[in-house]
């Protein structure tokens, strides 16, 4: 009862989420829930495509687990591709980047959706330790 309100309104129509971690910084990763609602990647910029709807006063979590490159884990334990070389551009290494986000969404009135792109840079200070 209490978030019935927030239902009542919405803010934002056709909302998709698309994450690009980069791959000099994670080594593997996994989303957490939202399998139902996976999308191809070419749907992200299909308009026609129908997502979710926000509405006033929610919010939406996207739960993801990493593994750091350096990190040795039983769960990234991959065989190398047949076809394809993997391979990390120089660009990624030298980035500072970790993800990138990209949000888009429509006007609750509206049919051409609009798109937000925001990297997260590592800005971590390594422990200074007192001898």
């Amino acid at each position: 009862m209490n978030e019935f309100g927030g239902t009542l309104f919405t803010i934002a129509k056709d909302v998709k989420l698309q994450i690009e971690f980069n791959p000099a910084r994670v080594k593997a990763y996994r989303l957490i829930g939202y399998e139902n609602r996976l999308l191809r990647d070419e749907d992200f910029n299909d308009d026609k495509k129908d997502a979710g709807e926000l509405g006033s006063g929610h919010s939406v979590t996207a739960l993801y687990e990493i593994i750091p490159i350096g990190v040795e884990s039983e769960f990234s334990k991959i065989d190398d591709l047949k076809y394809q070389k993997a391979k990390v551009e120089v660009a990624s290494s030298a980035s500072k980047e970790i993800l990138t986000v990209k949000f888009r969404y429509k006007k609750p009135d509206g049919d051409v959706s609009k798109l937000i792109v925001h990297p997260l840079i590592d800005d971590s200070i390594a422990p200074q330790q007192d001898f």
